[in-house]
């Protein structure tokens, strides 16, 4: 009997929003791909978790705001020291209710967001 397995790095894809390459990635250094073989969907149910929750402390931790000079201009750190810069006072506003001190943003639309966001009760 031949059986199926479901495209696990398409699936992962999917559930995580990231690359094909950096899923691959992962799943050839996590020498666990025999667990895919006898489980595919627990499999993949648990590498999304996992997946899921190092992204959120990436996030958490690996964001930081530097003011640098006295202008209201900050760049931003974000993982391995790659910088972002945001001039505050043309492009982002004050945040309270985000894990950042200011929603950076891009467009109107991305603005409207941001101050409905802030300014939502819940």
């Amino acid at each position: 009997m031949h059986h199926t397995l479901p495209d696990v790095i398409t699936e992962l894809q999917n559930r995580t929003n990231l690359t094909r390459k950096t899923i691959v990635r992962i799943l050839t250094r996590c020498k666990r791909l025999e667990d895919f073989k006898n489980n595919p969907q627990k499999f993949i149910e648990e590498v999304t978790k996992i997946i899921q929750r190092e992204m959120k402390q990436l996030l958490k931790d690996g964001v930081k705001y530097y003011k640098i000079g006295n202008d209201a201009y900050y760049a931003v750190e974000l993982f391995q020291n790659e910088e972002l810069l945001a001039y505050l006072n043309d492009n982002a506003i004050p945040s309270e209710k985000s894990p950042f001190d200011h929603v950076v943003y891009d467009s109107d639309v991305k603005e409207r967001f941001a101050k409905r966001f802030e300014n939502d009760e819940k």
